[in-house]
């Protein structure tokens, strides 16, 4: 797994304590490419019946998603193996989806079709 690093996390502070407020997580920029060698996937990305890994840049502390139709992720180790048939998440086409990812050493996000070919844009958020 990387060495993740979130110990320099953005967060917006609650005015106060009374009201009940949490901390926010908030990203220092984002990116729209994965760090896969040797060649990134890029945003927008096609996908189809082919699982795709997308690697987790470093300090990424969350992957926003929205597919032009059905997706299927799935950040579990077996998702290439099992072909997504199981341990996933479905996006619905242009829906987003907020993958979070700060604290939890995911090294890659597999996605793949639901029903049809799409295209998939995506921002990692970074810390």
């Amino acid at each position: 797994m990387a060495d993740k690093n979130y110990g320099q996390l953005a967060c917006a502070k609650p005015k106060d304590k009374e009201s009940g407020a949490q901390y926010l997580q908030v990203a220092n920029y984002y990116q729209c490419y994965d760090i896969a060698t040797p060649t990134p996937h890029r945003s927008p990305l096609n996908f189809s019946n082919t699982i795709i890994r997308l690697d987790v840049p470093d300090n990424a502390c969350e992957l926003v998603l929205r597919p032009t139709a059905e997706l299927r992720h799935s950040i579990h180790s077996l998702a290439e193996t099992v072909n997504l048939t199981q341990n996933y998440d479905v996006v619905q086409a242009n829906e987003r989806d907020v993958i979070p990812l700060a604290g939890k050493n995911i090294d890659y996000v597999y996605i793949v079709r639901n029903v049809g070919d799409g295209i998939l844009y995506f921002r990692w958020n970074i810390v």
